[in-house]
Formats: structure tokens, sequence, C-alpha cells
């Protein structure tokens, strides 16, 4: 049987050049790539326009005057993260640092980095790293992508390794052909049915069957692209004629190579799907509960909307069913092309003169659909739950139950459209517009000085001695991330100016605790379960390093803050029980001792209140290579050169 797709990907990536995996000694039973810690050396990287600036003050700090990284791009992408002045300055200096140092540069209105990247670089045999939503996109290529930091990211643009554990792998065989009407949306949650209720648990997807072979590229960048959304750390399929197919069409057929293989062998489980026995299915809400359209028949829609992230074969699916019809009187229908490609290849066959003339509403990726509530439901595709609006209820589904829903008013089967609407045929267009793309300097001048900026990213003193400091907050349950640093346009103004930014740090629920940490020089804090849950928030985590905090002593943590301190330095330690941190208060001296020594996996520590004379007893999770890190001082300082300037 031959290998696994993930398995050859990553054996012919390994840094070492053993071109070996070896299965770590304590894998689960039939899984024998789960848990393996490897380092890999890194094809492509991948970027938006909120990661560039944090990736570009890493590489300042790294002191890294080109990247190793060809090709590696930075995506402008819309809307920005803050005021439009204010994004201004971030992306002249994002701009500026991508040509300095050899990144290519995507200006506003190219679109979003997943498109931009699936269509200029994506191939198979590619290692990917990515700090982008949905680059998970590039494993229906046939690449293996990370979606990672933007610390990782920085530091495999300087030339290091990429460490990684790896997940479980799961395969996916498919048989059959999809039904008229039904597409890549209904696979993907049909697929949702099958899997353990608590989703994938970041396992990687990895599919294989007759059935790959009908699915086009489209369709297979979908499902990569949703199997994230369902709690998968990537998806993986063989590079096939279709694959060699779509890359002649983007005029880059000589990237294409063969990649086969079976996931039998190194997968935890293996789901077998029937294309021919599914049936429309939608999502509904914010968690995407899945059920079949049926359920849902004649609810009535107020707003359609086909968003950024759908392809161009959505786009045109829709078009074709709309063709010669009307949108149903009360409903909005609202199409926004994903990239410049995306909406001249439209212009191209027809589409959005189709569209416009059925009544729809094409709008600029830049643009903001009104939050008016309709009457109605919403149906949603490619888009997030704001272009809802103030929707009461909304679900997703593919393109043809869109043009169903906008003809009718009310969620209808796709299946019962007329017949008048064939599919269209397989895009055979230009390849990608480089219009708007800005090449970096040549090596010959990338070593110029820096133009003014933002200044370095604050980085964790190395760990090398018995760590002593004062309780600086006590913190209860399910602190998020945004009670840690507070959202707000008076916050986000300072995005890349974190002396400003750590002045912000819990002012909602202690307005004096950034004046404290800085009195005392850092410190400790001490939280309940879920610490850092929310939304992702690498800046919180460098403004906490701003102020001094040393380590974390929770009850929980969320995973990806926890991942994010331990990158940064700062140690995250876990409370057994709610009992070991009773005594503890704010403004308490707490000492651990025997530091670095006794920092070692699997091993407690022993932290001393030396205000109150007790002791208790703390566990982490951190693995060798984690360890390694803090004792560093993080990732970036465990980079540095000797001898550099903080």
């Amino acid at each position: 049987m031959a290998p696994s797709l993930t398995r050859q990907l990553v054996e012919s990536h390994l840094a070492d050049g053993s071109g070996r995996l070896r299965a770590p000694l304590h894998a689960p039973l039939g899984a024998p790539l789960a848990g393996a810690e490897v380092a890999l050396r890194v094809d492509q990287a991948l970027m938006d326009a909120d990661a560039a600036t944090l990736v570009f003050m890493a590489l300042a700090t790294l002191g890294c005057a080109r990247v190793a990284i060809d090709p590696a791009l930075a995506c402008a992408e819309a809307p920005p993260p803050v005021p439009a002045f204010e994004a201004g300055d971030a992306l002249r200096y994002a701009q500026a640092e991508a040509w300095r140092t050899g990144v290519q540069f995507s200006r506003p209105g190219g679109g979003r980095a997943h498109h931009r990247h699936a269509a200029r670089a994506a191939a198979p045999h590619r290692t990917l790293l990515a700090c982008a939503a949905h680059a998970a996109a590039a494993g229906a290529v046939g690449g293996l992508a990370f979606e990672v930091s933007e610390t990782e990211l920085a530091a495999a643009l300087t030339g290091a390794p990429h460490p990684t554990r790896l997940p479980p792998l799961w395969g996916v065989r498919l048989a059959g052909t999809l039904p008229p009407r039904l597409d890549a949306h209904d696979l993907v949650r049909a697929l949702a049915t099958r899997l353990p209720a608590q989703g994938l648990g970041g396992a990687r997807l990895e599919y294989a069957g007759s059935g790959v072979a009908s699915l086009p590229m489209e369709a297979r960048l979908i499902i990569a692209r949703e199997g994230a959304g369902r709690g998968a750390s990537g998806s993986l399929f063989p590079a096939d004629e279709e694959t060699r197919r779509w890359l002649r069409a983007h005029g880059r057929e000589p990237d294409w190579k063969s990649l086969t293989g079976e996931p039998e062998e190194d997968a935890t489980r293996v789901v077998e799907l029937h294309l021919d026995a599914l049936e429309p299915m939608l999502g509904r809400g914010e968690g995407d509960q899945v059920l079949p359209l049926r359920e849902a028949a004649a609810t009535r829609v107020g707003r359609v909307v086909l968003g950024v992230d759908a392809g161009l074969d959505e786009l045109r699916t829709l078009a074709a069913a709309l063709r010669g019809r009307s949108v149903a009187p009360g409903v909005e229908l609202a199409v926004i092309p994903g990239s410049r490609w995306i909406h001249d290849r439209a212009r191209a066959h027809g589409a959005l003169a189709e569209l416009k003339a059925a009544g729809a509403r094409v709008l600029d990726a830049e643009c903001r659909l009104a939050p008016a509530a309709p009457a109605g439901a919403a149906l949603l595709c490619g888009a997030s739950p704001r272009a809802a609006g103030g929707a009461r209820t909304f679900f997703r589904a593919g393109a043809a139950a869109l043009a169903a829903a906008a003809l009718a008013g009310a969620i209808a089967d796709p299946r019962d459209l007329p017949a008048a609407a064939p599919a269209p045929e397989p895009d055979q267009g230009a390849a990608p517009d480089d219009a708007l793309i800005v090449k970096p300097a040549g090596p010959g001048t990338a070593g110029e000085d820096r133009e003014r900026g933002p200044g370095p990213l604050p980085l964790s003193p190395p760990l090398v001695a018995t760590l002593r400091g004062v309780v600086l907050a006590r913190l209860g349950d399910a602190v998020a991330t945004e009670v840690i640093l507070p959202a707000g346009p008076m916050v986000r103004r300072h995005h890349t100016d974190f002396a400003a930014l750590a002045g912000h740090v819990l002012a909602g629920v202690d307005r004096g605790f950034a004046a404290r940490a800085r009195a005392h020089r850092g410190g400790f804090l001490v939280a309940g379960l879920g610490f850092g849950c929310g939304a992702r928030a690498p800046r919180a985590v460098f403004a906490l390093v701003e102020l001094g905090v040393r380590a974390v002593i929770a009850r929980g943590f969320d995973a990806d803050f926890r991942a994010e301190l331990v990158r940064q330095g700062v140690l995250a330690l876990r409370a057994a029980a709610a009992t070991d941190l009773d005594g503890v208060r704010a403004g308490d001296e707490l000492e651990i001792p025997g530091l670095p020594d006794v920092l070692e996996p699997n091993r407690p520590l022993a932290i001393r209140n030396l205000t109150r004379g007790s002791q208790a007893i703390v566990r982490h999770d951190l693995a060798a290579a984690e360890i390694a890190m803090v004792r560093a001082g993080g990732r970036l300082r465990g980079l540095r050169p000797v001898g550099a300037e903080a």
C-alpha cells in the first residue's frame, strides 16, 4: 500500500534530511503520525495585512535583511482592523518592508490572501506557512499547509525550520459523483454528520477514492477551506489530472507533479462517503449547525449573499441559475467577488451582467453591507456572519441553494430549479493578473536601512535563574482576550506601539494594572479556568511581555493563548485544584525556585508564597521544544544573534 500523502510530504521536507519519519514512543494505537515532533523545511509563506505588520516588526527585531523563502506573499486585505487613516500608515510600512526584505506585496483591491495564493503559487509537494484565513485551501492542490502565528512565520522567513507536532490523520474515502445542483458545501456538511460531535480536534483530513477524480478544483478548494471550520488543522488532496488541468488554466503547468497515496496506513480513522447519496444541506447560525435543507424549506429569506471567500465557479453557478430570471420581490441579493481576478473572469464570462440583470448588487470587496435587518432569514455563501446584518436567523449553503432562495424568496431545494441553466463549463481563462503585485527589490538593494516605522517587538528575558515577583492581579474564570487587551478605536490606533498598548491591559477590570506592573517591573498573573479565551490576540501577549509578566498561573488556558504565551517566553502553569491558589492574593510575593534546571517535561514545579509562608505545587504541559523556547526567552529571542541589542 502506498504511503499517505501526509507522510510523503512530511518525509520529503524534514529539515534534518533523513527522509524518514519515526513514530513517537507514545503514539496512539493505529495512528503512527499523531504526536510526532518534526522540523520541516518551508517552501512558501503567506500573510494578510494585519499579520504582515507584526511579521515585519518581528523580522526587524531579528535584524533580518532579506527573507529566505520564495515565494513569500503579503496581501493587503479589507476591511482593515484599524481606522482607515491608521491602516494607511500600517500598509505603507508593510509595503516598504516587503519591498526591502524580498516579499511580494498584493496591494488593496487584489483580493483575499487565499485566493491570491491559490491562483499564483499553490502547487503539489509544497509546504506553506500562513497567517491568513482559509490558507488551508492550498491542500486542495496537493500542498501541505499550516496556519501559524506571526512569530512562527517570521522565524521561518529567516530560514529557520518550522517545528511542529503532527496531528492525527483522518482518511476520507469518496465514491461516486455529486448529483446535479449539489456542490462541495453539501459534501462538507454531509461529512460533518459523520464526525464526532466535538469536531475533529485538529486532525488533518486526507481525501482518497474514486470520487476524488470527479471533483473539479474549485470544489476541492471549498472542501479544504471549509474543513478548517470543522476543527481540522488542514486537508490534503492528491495531485491528479484535474490538478494539472487547473494549473494549466492558470499558466502554471510546470508546477504540476503527481502526488498519490492512501491514508489507511497512517490514519486514525477512515470515513467513507458516497457522493451519489447526498442531499442539499444547510449550516445554521454561528455554530454552523448542520441540517438537511428540507427541514428549513419555505423559511422566508430577506438577504442572500455570495461573499468574498467564494470562488469563480460558485459565482458563475449563481449567475447561470439566475439567467433570464429575476430575484423575488423583497429579497436583497449581494455578490462580492473576492479578488480582482475573479471579478474580471466573471465579467469576461458575462456572469456579472447576468447577475445585475436578475436584480443582484455586485459590490467591491472593500464594501460593507448595510446592517439593517432584512425581512426574513439571511442565506450566506463564502461570507462572514456580519453579512447577515440584523437577521435573527442565518444559514449557510452552496451557490445553487442561494439561487433557489433568491428566486423563491424562501429556502428552496436547488434540485427544483428549471433545467434551463446548465452548470458552467470549467474556466480555461488567463493567468492571474499581477498588476496589483509589488515585486520586491533585488538582493543588491535589500540591505538598505529600514525606513522609520514601528519599533522592535518586546521580548522576554532568558530564563536563567529563580523567578521572583509579585502577583500583579488575581483574576477569575473565562478572562477573554478582549478583557486582557480591550478592543475599540482608542486601543486599535496603537496597534504597533506596544508601550502604549500595554497601558490598556486589563483596563476594563483593573485600571491600575499597567502602572502597578511597571512599578514592580513585572511579576505574575493568577487566574481561573479558560484564561485567554475568545478571538486570537497575539498583541495581548506582546503587551503582557512589555509589562514584564513572566508567568501566568491558572486553572486552565485557552489552547491558542497558552501557545502564544510560550512562544513569547512566558511560563503557562496550571494549578491542579482551585484550593491550590486559595491563599494567593494580589500583592503577594511569589518565588519559583530551581529554575531553569527544574523546568523539565512532566515535572511539577513548586511555588513559594514568600508573603504568607505557604507553598503550592503546579504543573505544566510543556514539551521539550517549548521548554527550550521559554528558557531562551521566546521563539524570537532564541533566534537573535548573540550580542544583538534589545
